[in-house]
Formats: structure tokens, C-alpha cells, sequence
């Protein structure tokens, strides 16, 4: 009904619509819960029997196997009968003159016919296997958000025909009893089917829940001797400790499965050579230069941004560092200043005096060619000296490789997006362009 129709509110206009008496949302409430029983009763029991149905049928495929290939080897043997005469006494063989009693003849048995099995519910396997006590599933886990905070998480065991044998689902919330703890704090919540059986956190449901399932599996005649999965090392671990069940390889982290047990050793060696690979000192030079590489094809794909502009070619891996130190050294330096009775604005004019004398020593330091402009255009109160810095700036750049082009650009952006730094100049942008790069 909530499916369908879009919960009770929906649910009573569709039957106002039809001239029907709606129901209350107590009464759907009950129902929901009764029908959810009911459900929930229905599955667990068909889960129950698929799970009997297909370890019945592996195990019986097991037994055909091991049967076979005994039968194989015992003709493989080379025991034949000998055409020849006995001679000896057989064992267990007496004189005609002490044959037994009368009393102790039978009567001679005929030879029965045994009817074979043909049938799929004839060939049955009536003795459990010798190699195998368990069957093969696949277990996974999910959460119902991404991330390992999710309130809720379910795992499913499904078989090699790919039918659920067992859900378990681990709620870390309850919404009842959330809401007495916050409102009724110290009394016990009223009866009600709580929900609440993970006590973890969200990552710990994946472990906690497999292990649950497959001890549930045990316990209902059905055990489980190799899960196919996504590896869990978690999940590995304490079925080996909890349940003493080996499920997977230690280095590989495949379980032992029909499809993935002959590619383990295979992942396991080009795992091993490529880590052995990746330490090496070519390859990581040649990775640093492919990650320098992607980055500026990234900048030149997507244009000029002011993160870049200004970086020399030979520091731009080593820029920000060094700003970063630079910075944080001279903060230190103003600081002591300060503290010693320096007076701020003198200490602000000879960060300017020094900028503007030796420039050309933290020109390096790759910093953004938007904030050298917005300094500067703190510091100048005339548009001269606004333009004479950033024409110093510019004619470092184009000494150094800078194309104008891109200059021209950068300026204008940086015209459109903090004019409000050089609005009180009153210059258009063309006529400050030409300025700084006449």
C-alpha cells in the first residue's frame, strides 16, 4: 500500500475519491506490522529450505565426484581373476568327513535386482563426503548510505545458483528508544520491537554480520566450508578465530572458490611485482614528472587561473613550500617586532620599502599574480605607482618566458574580478593594459 498507492495520508483521498470510508493511521500501522510478520516468517522459512536444497545438491555432486574417482582408481589398480587351478587349502575349508551338521545348511539365496537411480531425488547422496563438511556460498556486505556511518547495513549469503540463503540486517538506532533516552531519561521505553543489535561502528557491521550468518548456517544444519567474496580480512580473521573456519588465502585474500582459485597465485605475483616496481627510484621520478604533467595540461585545458600565473618553471614544485616558510619566518620576525614596542605601520612600510627594492628576491616564491596586484594596489595611493610596480612585475615575467598574451588575460581578470582595488584610480582597463605593458 505505501508502495503503491504513497503512504495513508494518499491512501484515504484515493478512497474518499471512491466513495469509500478511509482508514486510520493506527489501524494501518497494526496491519503493516502483521503483514510485515507474516512476510518476514515466510522468508525466513523459504531461505531455511533453499539453504537445505542447495547443500543437499552440492554435497551430493561432491559424493558422485569422490565415488567416481574411487571407482577410477581401484580399475586403475590392475586386480583381475586368475584362470588357473587352486592348489593349497583354502582357508576356512574342512574335510568331507567333518561337514557340518544339518542344522547348520541354509537354504541357497537367489541374487536380487537392485533398481538404480535415475531419477535427480534417486541419486540423492546418502553419506556425507569425505573431502568437503560444508557447502560454497558468496557473502557480501552493504550499507544503506555511503561511507562507514551509515545507521544501518545488511549482508546476504547467496548460493552457486544464485538464490538468497540468509539476510541479516544491523541497525545501530532505535527510533523509540532514542526518543526516551532523550525525553524520558531514566525510565524504560514502552514494549515495542526494537531494532537495535549493533552496538559498533558502521565498518564493524561487515565482520560482525558475516559471522552471524554463517553461524546461523551452522546451526541450522546447513554449515558453510568456503565463502566466495570481496576479500574482508576482517571478516577472515574472525571466522578463524569465532568459528574456526578457513575461508580464504592469506596473501591473496580469494576465497578458495570454483572460479578464482586457479588466478590466486597469479594476483599474488603481479601484486608482488609491482610493488617491487614501484620503489624504485626511475619510477618514482617518472611519476612526480607525470603528475607535473597532467597539472599543466589540466591549467592549459581549463585556461590561466591565478594560482599559476607567476610560477617559474624550475620551482613550481617547490613554491609553496618555500612561501610557506618565508611567510612564517618573517611572522615570527614581526611578532618579536611588535612585542618590542615597533610600531605597526612603520613595520608595514618597510614590508612595502623591501617588496618594492627586492622584489626579485620572493619573486620565486610563485605566489598569485592577482594577490601581488591587490598589494599593490593597497599600497599606492597613485596610479603611477600602482602602474610602475606592476610594470617592474611585468617585465620580470616576459624576461622570464611569460607570454604577453597571457599576461593581457590575467589582467583582465583580474580587472574584472577586484576592480574594486583599482576603481578609485579611474582608468579604464585598456588604457591600464597598455600602461603596464608599454
Amino acid at each position: 500500500m505505501i508502495d503503491n498507492v504513497g503512504g495513508p495520508q494518499r491512501m484515504n483521498n484515493c478512497l474518499t475519491t471512491w466513495d469509500l470510508p478511509p482508514i486510520n493511521n493506527r489501524s494501518l500501522k497494526v496491519m503493516e506490522r502483521r503483514a510485515g510478520k507474516l512476510i518476514e516468517n515466510f522468508a525466513d522459512e523459504n531461505m531455511k529450505a533453499e539453504s537445505k536444497r542447495a547443500y543437499e545438491k552440492e554435497m551430493s555432486e561432491i559424493f558422485q565426484s569422490e565415488q567416481q574417482a574411487f571407482e577410477k582408481e581401484i580399475c586403475d589398480l590392475g586386480v583381475a581373476v586368475i584362470k588357473d587351478e587352486f592348489i593349497g587349502e583354502p582357508l576356512g575349508s574342512t574335510p568331507q568327513s567333518e561337514a557340518l551338521p544339518e542344522i547348520y545348511h541354509c537354504r541357497k539365496r537367489r541374487p536380487e535386482t537392485i533398481s538404480v537411480a535415475e531419477t535427480a531425488k534417486k541419486r540423492r547422496f546418502n553419506f556425507l563426503p569425505r573431502t568437503r563438511t560444508g557447502m560454497t556460498v558468496c557473502a557480501d556486505h552493504a550499507w544503506q548510505k555511503r561511507g562507514f556511518d551509515s545507521l544501518t547495513g545488511h549482508t546476504y549469503l547467496l548460493s552457486k545458483e544464485n538464490k538468497v540463503l540468509k539476510t541479516v540486517v544491523k541497525h545501530r538506532t532505535c527510533g523509540v528508544c532514542k526518543w526516551r533516552c532523550r525525553r524520558r531519561p531514566g525510565q524504560k521505553p514502552r514494549h515495542h520491537r526494537c531494532v537495535w543489535n549493533h552496538k559498533g561502528s558502521s565498518r564493524l557491521m561487515e565482520s560482525e554480520a558475516g559471522v552471524e550468518a554463517v553461524k546461523e548456517m551452522n546451526d541450522q544444519g546447513t554449515p558453510i566450508a568456503v565463502i566466495e567474496g570481496d576479500g574482508d580480512n576482517t571478516l577472515i580473521a574472525r571466522l578463524k578465530s569465532n568459528l574456526g573456519l578457513t575461508v580464504a588465502f592469506a596473501k591473496g585474500g580469494l576465497s578458495p572458490g570454483h572460479y578464482n582459485i586457479k588466478y590466486s597465485e597469479k594476483l599474488d605475483e603481479n601484486r608482488e611485482l609491482r610493488r617491487v616496481k614501484m620503489r624504485q627510484p626511475d619510477v618514482k621520478r617518472r611519476r612526480l614528472i607525470l603528475k607535473q604533467e597532467r597539472a599543466t595540461q589540466k591549467g592549459a585545458y581549463e585556461g590561466s587561473s591565478y594560482q599559476s600565473e607567476v610560477g617559474l618553471a624550475e620551482n613550481q614544485a617547490r613554491a609553496s613550500t618555500k612561501y610557506t616558510d618565508f611567510v612564517l619566518r618573517a611572522r615570527r620576525l614581526s611578532d618579536k617586532l611588535l612585542s618590542q614596542g615597533y610600531v605597526c605601520d612603520r613595520l608595514t612600510s618597510s614590508l612595502r620599502k623591501f617588496y618594492g627594492r627586492y622584489g626579485k628576491l620572493v619573486i620565486h616564491y610563485d605566489v598569485p599574480l592577482s594577490r601581488m596586484l591587490i598589494r599593490y594596489a593597497r599600497a599606492s595611493t597613485k596610479y603611477t605607482d600602482f602602474v610602475l610596480r606592476a610594470k617592474r612585475l611585468s617585465d620580470k615575467l616576459l624576461s622570464q618566458g611569460y607570454v604577453c598574451d597571457r599576461l593581457t588575460s590575467s589582467l583582465r581578470k583580474f580587472y574584472g574580478r577586484y576592480g574594486e582595488f583599482v576603481i578609485h584610480y579611474d582608468v579604464p582597463l585598456s588604457r591600464m593594459v597598455d600602461d603596464i605593458l608599454s
